[in-house]
């Protein structure tokens, strides 16, 4: 099964956040990313942290 993979500017639409916001979640190691040019993201990354961020709000 091949992975999808999202530019930066993508999967900050996905998320409905800004790309400074993304960068800055890949820094703080709260969403992974595949390094180079261009930055991709696996569509697992998005998914895990959509899914971390939704556990976190319901507690």
């Amino acid at each position: 099964m091949i992975e999808e993979l999202y530019t930066s500017k993508e999967a900050a639409k996905l998320l409905g956040i800004q790309i400074k916001t993304l960068y800055n979640l890949i820094s703080a190691r709260e969403l992974s990313a595949k390094r180079g040019r261009p930055l991709l993201i696996p569509e697992p990354a998005i998914k895990d942290y959509i899914k971390k961020k939704t556990t976190k709000s319901v507690r």
